[in-house]
């Protein structure tokens, strides 16, 4: 998604979709 990607520009695999989305809401919003 656009969110993940502008939160992990560097490291898309670092983590699994759960978490990557959860951190990039959590610090989006």
């Amino acid at each position: 998604p656009i969110v993940i990607n502008f939160a992990f520009p560097f490291n898309d695999n670092e983590f699994d979709d759960t978490e990557r989305i959860q951190f990039a809401f959590g610090n989006t919003f």
